[in-house]
């Protein structure tokens, strides 16, 4: 097969930055999943990650989190939402070689929408976003820790119900 284009030198920073946006994904997933009922969750699965993302900013500030726990995990959202335009780039176009499309760069490699709206990526740009997209992931992850932290020693120091067994160490 001909290709153009050097898809083993592409193929790591495609695969790392789909990756990390698969892990925003599942955190936004258990999100709902763990703050609403199982109900919204059935209608909730089929919505863009945008609008995913819409509803955990929501529902964070109903959570009965530390004030900075949940502003540090809205930045990470935001952080989230920006990242859209770029998965949505990668995933729905190809990568192919432009001709001429740049005076100082008369052949170049990128993904390259046909869509005015949205910009082209370059190797060097996916790079920075699959940079971005892995800490965004890992600070929504750590997030989700600090927040099963909070709610654990909520309950470790509630005082037993009164008659009912427990297998807190005493």
């Amino acid at each position: 097969m001909v290709s153009l284009v050097n898809t083993e030198l592409w193929a790591p920073s495609v695969g790392r930055f789909i990756l990390a946006m698969g892990s925003i994904e599942s955190v936004m997933r258990r999100c709902v999943l763990n703050w609403t009922s199982s109900t919204i969750y059935k209608h909730t699965k089929s919505m863009g990650l945008n609008q995913r993302i819409d509803l955990v900013m929501g529902l964070v500030e109903e959570q009965p989190f530390p004030a900075a726990s949940k502003a540090s995990f809205s930045k990470s959202l935001a952080e989230a939402k920006s990242l859209i335009p770029t998965r949505n780039t990668v995933a729905h176009h190809p990568l192919a070689l432009m001709i001429f499309v740049d005076v100082d760069r008369p052949l170049q490699e990128g993904i390259f929408p046909k869509d005015s709206e949205e910009g082209s990526i370059t190797l060097e740009v996916l790079q920075l976003a699959y940079t971005k997209a892995e800490k965004v992931a890992s600070d929504l992850e750590e997030g989700l820790v600090r927040f099963r932290s909070k709610s654990i020693d909520d309950y470790l120091a509630a005082p037993p119900l009164a008659g009912l067994p427990t297998n807190r160490a005493p």
